[in-house]
């Protein structure tokens, strides 16, 4: 069981994972949270979920280059589907795109994003104790045969 109080620095666990990996959270009490994704210049995405409205968000406001289309950076949103107090996360990130499932696929968002350089910092926050009851960070290895 891990409990984050304010924030949680996950830097070490990432840099194992050389730029692929899965994250899974579990918790029996949904509350608010934010998953930060950024660089040394700056470049971040944010992935979480938002009590007050009840939906899961990507931002992806400061994330890297978004000079091709006004429309890119944003907030983009995505309604939670259950009421159910327990709550599971899969993210999927590689370089350049993050997949979240949660609530056991019932909400599904894709974006991505093209920062200046990868993303070596993560960080959960939570304003209220975010207890979970299972917590991995795992690398992924790449489809393509090197």
């Amino acid at each position: 069981q891990v409990v984050i109080h304010n924030k949680l620095n996950l830097n070490r666990n990432l840099l194992q994972q050389k730029g692929r990996y899965k994250l899974t959270l579990n918790s029996a009490q949904i509350r608010q949270y934010a998953i930060t994704l950024s660089n040394t210049p700056g470049e971040k995405i944010i992935v979480g979920y938002d009590s007050k409205a009840n939906v899961y968000y990507i931002n992806r406001m400061h994330s890297g280059d978004a000079s091709f289309s006004k429309a890119f950076a944003g907030v983009f949103k995505a309604p939670r589907l259950t009421t159910d107090p327990v709550h599971d996360l899969i993210l999927l990130i590689d370089e350049a795109s993050v997949e979240l499932f949660a609530d056991h696929g019932l909400t599904a968002m894709t974006a991505t994003f093209f920062p200046k350089t990868p993303f070596t910092h993560i960080e959960i926050q939570s304003e209220a104790s975010l207890k979970l009851t299972h917590f991995t960070i795992a690398a992924m290895k790449s489809i393509w045969k090197h």
